[in-house]
């Protein structure tokens, strides 16, 4: 009984830990996908699980940090600032990237999926004509072709592009979109190959699994909180595991080498009563 009781008090501290993993990260497990969501632009996005991903609040505990060519959390999270960028996901191989970047849309810049069929259109030869005037020292951008679709109802300007920088060919495809007063954009980039269907199935299973709902704030998307608590829970989980050894040791120890002396005794008397009896009847 004293057993069962101690594991289970084990297992149920195991378990809060994890959870509390996951509750910090703003980012959990489902069939699948992981589920991200993202309070700042009111974004929830599932992704799929052949994807390694990163945010704004990945620790320098993930081990995949060093795929993306980075040593510390910090020069990932600040880089995303800076480029208004929420979510990486990649391959294992690191072959492409998928990249979704969020901002606060103008005044003057409807959203999309409230525009008249004229207005849409209009817009979208505005964005397409911006999208390929792009032209200097630094970079030579080239717009190979656009096309304005819906997925789940919602307008999106779609251009694959190719660029060249420092002599790197860098290919791309982008989904833009304006939804309650945000602008959202679904960027596939691969510097090997040319954009395929398996990186546009990933991209599109990850814009369809979009939701433009409002997202609470939490707490734990902040970055330094986040590295906090990983850190905690790295080097606590093996003290609270290291803790419930000694508590066992401690606690049935004693009990046990009890138990072993009483048997010992038991059997020492019920073998002197037997050889008493033997020699009374001889």
């Amino acid at each position: 009984m004293f057993n069962k009781q101690i594991i289970k008090k084990a297992a149920a501290m195991i378990i809060a830990s994890v959870m509390c993993v996951a509750t910090f990260t703003y980012a959990y497990a489902a069939g699948d996908t992981n589920n991200f969501k993202f309070s700042d632009i009111d974004l929830s996005v599932k992704v799929p699980k052949e994807l390694i991903c990163f945010t704004r609040t990945t620790t320098n505990n993930n081990s995949y940090l060093e795929k993306l060519g980075v040593d510390e959390a910090s020069v990932l999270t600040n880089n995303m600032i800076a480029n208004k960028i929420y979510l990486e996901a990649v391959p294992e191989d690191v072959g492409y990237e998928i990249v979704v970047y969020g901002n606060t849309a103008s005044k003057n810049l409807g959203n999309l999926n409230e525009l008249s069929e004229d207005e849409l259109n209009s817009l979208y030869n505005e964005y397409v004509a911006s999208q390929s005037a792009i032209n200097n020292d630094n970079i030579k951008e080239e717009l190979e072709s656009s096309e304005l679709i819906k997925i789940n109802d919602i307008p999106y300007f779609v251009t694959n592009i190719h660029s060249v920088s420092n002599d790197v060919t860098v290919y791309s495809q982008k989904y833009y979109t304006v939804v309650h007063g945000y602008i959202y954009t679904y960027a596939i980039q691969s510097k090997t190959n040319r954009v395929s269907e398996d990186m546009t199935a990933n991209a599109k299973s990850i814009i369809s699994s979009a939701s433009y709902a409002k997202v609470r704030k939490s707490l734990f998307e902040n970055s330094v909180i986040s590295e906090t608590l990983s850190n905690i829970i790295t080097v606590g989980i093996p003290i609270i595991i290291l803790a419930i050894i000694l508590y066992v040791l401690v606690k049935v120890g004693p009990k046990g080498k009890a138990k072993r002396l009483n048997e010992e005794a038991q059997l020492r008397a019920e073998y002197k009563k037997a050889h008493e009896n033997n020699n009374k009847t001889k």
